[in-house]
């Protein structure tokens, strides 16, 4: 976990996890607070074990919307607002982007991710038009390494025994895209922030099926 810099401050810190505490913030009836996270997995306090209620714990929340944040990212000095800190984050330039083909949380500055993947697991990227189209898929498990329009994507496509395909797509810069998938009566638009694997599309399909995926500045 990247942690933002918030000031090391007690009652800001996530009960659970230890994470910061800002935008919403949860609590158990015994007014221990959690992070927005914690409170979906639905984990109990790990203080009094009673469980993580819906209820926002809205002096925490005013007291973290008049803190400046800094970015999580090294050599990125800026701060901003809770309201504003994801959004920053998500678009920031220092953002280092995840590589989901690794063991764990590893992360490499954008303009180092591309060479880790193709020297490390062999993965080459082919300039590639749009819309993609996945089709016959016969291998349990299949990553390849796509440029559209000057920007690199990695495309992992997983099928289990019964026929079910799992699709992961993740841009690998930091910039926000808009994926549209297609397959025969399915039709979606998912928001993929750039740099963060991003399961698009699952469903059964029969071979010969063809998965449309449409990349899309925003």
């Amino acid at each position: 976990m990247i942690k933002r810099g918030i000031p090391a401050i007690d009652i800001l810190v996530c009960t659970s996890c230890l994470g910061d505490l800002f935008a919403s913030v949860y609590q158990c009836s015994k007014g221990h607070s959690f992070c927005e996270s914690c409170h979906s997995e639905g984990v109990n306090c790990h203080l009094c074990k009673t469980p993580i209620l819906s209820i926002r714990n809205r002096v925490i929340e005013e007291i973290t919307s008049e803190i400046a944040i800094p970015c999580k990212w090294k050599q990125c000095k800026d701060a901003f607002p809770c309201k504003d800190i994801l959004s920053h984050e998500r678009v920031c330039k220092f953002k280092a982007i995840q590589c989901s083909l690794c063991w764990g949380f590893v992360t490499f500055p954008p303009d180092i991710i591309v060479k880790h993947i193709e020297s490390v697991h062999k993965v080459k990227f082919r300039v590639k038009s749009q819309p993609i189209k996945i089709k016959n898929i016969k291998s349990k498990k299949k990553e390849k390494g796509l440029k559209i329009d000057d920007n690199f994507v990695l495309l992992k496509v997983v099928k289990s025994e019964d026929n079910h395909i799992y699709v992961t797509f993740q841009t690998l810069d930091y910039q926000l895209k808009s994926i549209r998938t297609v397959a025969t009566r399915f039709d979606q638009v998912t928001t993929v922030y750039g740099g963060e694997p991003h399961l698009i599309w699952s469903g059964s399909i029969t071979e010969g099926l063809n998965v449309i995926l449409r990349c899309d500045n925003l």
